[in-house]
């Protein structure tokens, strides 16, 4: 029998005994229903208690599967991790079957695009109807992971035809034409595998220049090439990683300026670069070069890196890239090969702690470094008793004195700038605009010809009224409005709060030194923001309604034709 029998063959009795309970729960609600019918529900509920961590007792619930569908067979909101999951299950007979149709996956994209535009609830069915809580919180809730998935006993690719929908389709709505996670059957029964969760890999590693330590265990420690790190990773994949605290996080920030560094100027990256660290239940070596050589060949057994995961992902991202594979050949790591028996586990969880225990500094603390910050701050301290804190950890411990931190400076200048670019960077990454304070885009925020304490004090004033707005608008929203309305409305409220303060204050005259904070914020008190973000709403339903909020505000090209779009925003004379 061939593999993929044989795991279809253990995956269908893991879903006939482990989930014997879910169903007893849908024979009870319908009594007729197909066998085929009850396996493609008791895979999704597998699928939300093992992929999404759905509790067993919210797993029916969760099931949404049947007839109105809308194209989504399962939904769950994990709140406390920020991730929400939409699921389509396909349970096949044959592994060799293709795991969707053109139909299933036009059904997928637009069910999604449903659940983004918060319309599913029209003509879903009732299972959907009674989590529009669950949905409408996971689509309105900042900085929420959104995953759609599609689960099937298939163990082919997903075909040409059906994969272009979902990539097209995905791409329109999240940005993202890579946002489907299919899970196959291989990946279904590595799940229910007593062997999955891999302890590690085995593979060569050459370590050159290296040295050791003997005492409580073996170390080795040297440097190895960039391309060696690479081709590991592509070589091990995920199971590189099996006793790290967690995978590659992909191109944030941290990521992108040692992938900069690591292309651009490679000889510099073993001075910039933590290095690697490798744990091992097993190392033997072989000296390259006799007793006196300084390269060794350490074959490893139930090898994982513990810590360097980001290094070692992002470095593969330059194989592929024109100059990438010169500038691995040239690029130097630090290495460390822990060697720990297997039966000495406390050790090992030990050593994976604390190589991950470290308090971070962001980008955000390097700039407390320029002068020109610390000049603001005195300003503001001498002029108006305000404590401007532009350093991790400086927030006011006391509630009584005022406070501006540096990034709700940055924001508010921003928002009362001419940029919409900048604007969005604010929503996107706003790291970016603090990385190099000698040059564009700080340099245009923090104009030492224009900004000073007063006007920085303005705009702060200006974003917070705009924001309280945004907050009670959300809480009590003006007129009978509908829930469909309301769900709108507190998408783009949520997602699109930095885009709705660009579009009502960049321009604003925060520079007149004759008019003091006071009359400032009195005059702009006066303003009526309602109409302004009403126009919104109806401009971003009305052209992007299909589209998840959250990337959406996040696209540079689409907001600045949503700014262009709008009639300007006529505020009281300031």
């Amino acid at each position: 029998m061939a593999a993929g029998e044989v795991h279809l063959t253990r995956v269908r009795a893991h879903l006939d005994n482990e989930y014997s309970w879910l169903k007893k729960q849908l024979l009870a609600e319908s009594p007729n229903m197909s066998d085929s019918d009850t396996r493609t529900r008791l895979l999704i509920g597998f699928a939300l208690e093992k992929i999404a961590g759905c509790s067993r007792e919210e797993v029916l619930s969760h099931i949404t599967d049947g007839p109105k569908d809308r194209g989504i067979d399962g939904f769950f909101f994990d709140r406390a991790n920020l991730k929400a999951y939409i699921f389509q299950s396909k349970f096949v007979d044959n592994p060799k079957s293709s795991p969707i149709d053109e139909a299933d996956a036009k059904s997928l994209v637009t069910g999604a695009s449903e659940v983004f535009r918060l319309s599913i609830y029209e003509n879903g069915n009732s299972k959907i109807k009674a989590l529009r809580d669950e949905i409408s919180a996971a689509i309105n809730t900042p900085s929420v992971s959104l995953f759609p998935v599609l689960v099937s006993t298939s163990d082919r690719d997903i075909p040409k035809g059906a994969s272009t929908i979902l990539e097209d389709g995905f791409e329109n709505s999240m940005g993202d034409r890579d946002a489907l996670t299919y899970k196959r059957l291989s990946d279904l029964y590595e799940i229910i595998s007593p062997y999955g969760g891999s302890a590690g890999a085995k593979f060569e590693l050459v370590l050159n220049g290296y040295n050791t330590v003997s005492v409580p265990f073996n170390g080795f420690y040297g440097w190895v090439t960039g391309n060696a790190l690479a081709e590991l990773y592509r070589e091990q994949g995920p199971r590189l990683f099996a006793k790290n605290l967690r995978s590659g996080l992909g191109e944030t920030d941290i990521n992108d300026d040692m992938f900069d560094t690591a292309l651009n100027t490679p000889e510099n990256f073993w001075y910039y670069n933590n290095g690697v660290t490798f744990i091992a239940e097993g190392v033997a070596r072989t000296l390259r070069g006799g007793a006196a050589a300084e390269n060794v060949a350490l074959t490893i057994s139930q090898g994982s890196i513990v810590n360097g995961a980001q290094t070692t992902s992002t470095l593969l991202r330059l194989v592929d890239i024109e100059g990438g594979p010169e500038a691995l050949a040239r690029l130097k790591c630090l290495v460390r090969v822990i060697e720990i028996p297997s039966s000495d586990h406390e050790f090992s969880t030990d050593v994976t702690r604390f190589n991950n225990s470290q308090n971070g500094i962001g980008v955000k603390d390097f700039v407390s470094l320029d002068p020109f910050q610390q000049e603001l701050r005195r300003s503001l301290d001498r002029d108006f008793a305000v404590n401007y804190s532009i350093r991790s950890g400086e927030d006011s411990a006391d509630g009584q004195v005022p406070h501006i931190g540096l990034q709700e400076a940055t924001i508010a200048l921003v928002m009362c700038g001419s940029s919409v670019e900048n604007a969005v960077r604010a929503k996107e990454k706003i790291s970016t605009l603090w990385r190099d304070t000698s040059s564009a885009p700080y340099t245009q925020i923090f104009d030492k010809d224009q900004v000073d304490a007063l006007s920085l004090y303005k705009a702060v004033t200006a974003n917070r009224l705009v924001e309280n707005f945004l907050r009670t608008r959300i809480a009590t929203p003006t007129g009978a409005v509908s829930d469909e309305v309301r769900d709108q409305e507190r998408a783009v409220a949520i997602h699109g709060n930095r885009l709705f303060a660009f579009y009502v204050l960049n321009g604003l005259n925060i520079w007149r030194s004759e008019q003091t904070l006071q009359q400032f914020s009195e005059a702009l008190c006066a303003a009526d923001l309602d109409i302004p973000f009403e126009r919104l709403v109806a401009e971003v339903f009305a052209n992007y309604g299909a589209s998840y909020k959250a990337p959406l505000f996040k696209n540079r090209s689409k907001c600045t034709a949503i700014i262009q779009a709008l009639p300007p925003v006529a505020l009281p004379s300031i």
